[in-house]
């Protein structure tokens, strides 16, 4: 009953197509996205790509941490994109994620019959983006992809073969500065929901991005 039918139309000329959303897996997934910054948390990784790894019965939870250090804002601002098979991706996100890709897999354990979640914030978004993409390249079925606060993570090419292939539910605040970055050559993937103070709307006006962007508004 908590679940509600998105139509979402045409990314890139692609046709239309339905994704199942649930406000219910929306919460658990930003409060997994909170607790990837516990440090008490069972976590794999570095400094720069922090993931915890949690598991109800058939339901894998992948979370990622956000920015949470100065190493992590120096791979930041490394916005050189880094040209895959899919399309260009931002260098900083690439390398960390590509660096323990096979070990977070390895430690999530994914089974054939398994639903796996990815989720993160900030930058933890940025890499739950790429950490889905790869597993669809390796035909490792992901449920669902949602973010929260992420910035731009590759190219129109990148974005439109993840519009294809991942079903991805994007969570903006208002005029959070970070999901308007990187600016030039990137673009965003998913479907996004956007808050505007008082409720969550699933698209933004162009008087409210323009707004957004000419005058300072409330931060999240």
């Amino acid at each position: 009953a908590d679940c509600e039918r998105v139509r979402t139309v045409g990314y890139e000329g692609e046709g239309e197509r339905e994704m199942m959303h649930s406000q219910e897996t929306a919460w658990t997934l930003a409060l997994a996205s909170a607790s990837a910054y516990n440090p008490q948390a069972l976590n794999i990784g570095d400094s720069l790509c922090l993931a915890e790894i949690s598991r109800r019965g058939d339901q894998v939870i992948i979370a990622f941490q956000g920015t949470d250090s100065g190493d992590d804002w120096i791979s930041n601002i490394e916005t050189k994109q880094t040209a895959t098979p899919i399309g260009c991706i931002h260098s900083g996100f690439w390398k960390t994620i590509n660096k323990w890709f096979g070990d977070i897999l390895v430690a999530a354990n994914i089974g054939t019959l398994d639903q796996v979640w990815v989720t993160g914030h900030s930058r933890g978004g940025a890499h739950a983006t790429i950490f889905a993409a790869l597993c669809k390249m390796r035909q490792i079925q992901i449920a669902g992809c949602y973010t929260f606060g992420s910035p731009r993570v590759g190219d129109k090419d990148f974005a439109r073969w993840c519009n294809k292939n991942i079903v991805h539910h994007r969570y903006v605040y208002q005029s959070d500065i970070v999901t308007r970055l990187p600016r030039i050559g990137y673009k965003h993937t998913g479907k996004l929901h956007w808050h505007d103070g008082s409720e969550w709307r699933l698209h933004t006006p162009w008087w409210t991005r323009l707004g957004a962007f000419l005058f300072a508004r409330r931060w999240p």
